[in-house]
């Protein structure tokens, strides 16, 4: 008769019954007649023997033996003061002693303090000592913003973790960055956990108001290639424009661009400090333009050529022109759109022969306004 209960490791058990004809197993019956069987399935065992009577075997129990492991039921350290539970997981016919500074041989005890902790299993006669290190984590959680917590309704405002963490989680939204945008009002919850396991949580609240502020107005202009330009918009609060990158660029209704070779536009919006308002786009055209020629040259002497200076023709209009000496004084000035110079000084006095410097404003006619300056020639006739 069999009065073996085994437990099985990775190499097979042994079951030896005084006498055995036929064996039995959980697959079913075994494949050989002997009174020595190995066997590698856990499972429950019995044999018949048929010669002479039918007699039937008591049963042997074959189990899988189990590597004990020691862990804890959750973080690996003491969370914020919080204790952990420790916990064997082995054969429940195992034998557990724990070492100082813990006793006894329970298999889930609760420790309070940071610290090496140490079990020793027994079970088929092989003892085996287990460890494991608890320590102190207390994470906190922070939630911050650059923006103001009241935000206009429409807009949105980014809460960050103002510390670092092994993961993140954001309540409502489920995210696991560690930054989110909001654009409604409300309650909004971070989550941090750290390299231990141990989480925080950390809430905030933000709210909305409405948005009063119009789009600004900004007008398109156009200029010749390489020319500066005056970009101009009306609007409530502060104006803040923006380059086609959406970079910032200049604040206020007056923005001047140095020269631009290419055609381009920006966007112009209003900024209260709490609400922003839609854009609106200034679009700058540039053209490749002719200037006007200029002579350099002042013959007064009634032949009609360079009689007059600068004499545009239909071209444009002079609007203002200024000469000076060589020594920088204004000898004459005129802001009559139908005068044009023809030497004369301020007093009505012929100028002597020499070189002078003029400044000229100007209106092509398409419209575009020019400034001109440089030196001047002149020569009076016989």
């Amino acid at each position: 008769m069999l009065y073996v209960q085994m437990i099985l490791f990775n190499y097979p058990a042994v079951i030896t019954p005084v006498l055995l004809t036929h064996g039995k197993g959980p697959s079913g019956i075994l494949s050989v007649d002997s009174s020595v069987v190995w066997v590698n399935t856990p499972g429950i065992y019995f044999c018949t023997q048929t010669e002479n009577c039918h007699l039937v075997s008591n049963t042997v129990n074959v189990t899988q033996y189990t590597t004990p492991v020691l862990s804890t039921n959750g973080a690996n350290a003491i969370c914020n003061n919080s204790p952990v539970q420790l916990q064997v997981i082995c054969d429940p016919s195992a034998t557990i002693q724990w070492q100082s500074p813990l006793s006894g041989n329970g298999t889930h005890p609760i420790v309070y303090q940071p610290g090496v902790y140490q079990v020793l299993v027994t079970q088929c006669n092989i003892t085996i000592p287990l460890s494991i290190t608890v320590r102190l984590s207390n994470p906190v959680a922070a939630i911050a913003t650059n923006d103001s917590l009241n935000f206009c309704s429409g807009d949105s405002i980014r809460l960050f973790s103002a510390t670092p963490a092994q993961a993140y989680l954001w309540l409502p939204g489920g995210q696991n960055s560690n930054s989110i945008y909001v654009t409604q009002a409300g309650q909004y919850v971070l989550q941090t956990t750290d390299s231990f396991n141990c989480v925080a949580v950390d809430t905030i609240a933000c709210t909305t108001s409405a948005n009063n502020l119009n789009a600004p107005l900004a007008s398109d202009t156009t200029i010749c290639n390489g020319e500066s330009v005056i970009l101009q918009a009306s609007g409530q609060a502060q104006l803040i424009w923006m380059n086609s990158n959406l970079q910032y660029v200049h604040s206020g209704s007056i923005y001047q661009i140095p020269g631009l070779s290419q055609s381009s536009y920006y966007l112009v919006y209003s900024d209260s400090g709490n609400c922003k308002s839609a854009v609106d786009t200034a679009w700058v055209m540039v053209e490749n333009c002719d200037s006007l020629p200029i002579p350099n040259i002042l013959t007064v002497n009634g032949d009609n050529a360079n009689d007059i200076f600068p004499n545009f023709g239909e071209n444009g209009i002079l609007y203002s022109i200024q000469i000076f000496n060589r020594w920088g004084k204004r000898i004459y000035h005129s802001i009559d759109s139908y005068t044009q110079w023809s030497g004369l000084d301020d007093d009505g006095n012929r100028l002597s022969d020499g070189t002078y410097y003029y400044i000229l404003s100007l209106i092509h006619a398409t419209g575009r306004k020019q400034e001109a300056h440089g030196w001047v020639m002149v020569v009076n006739g016989k």
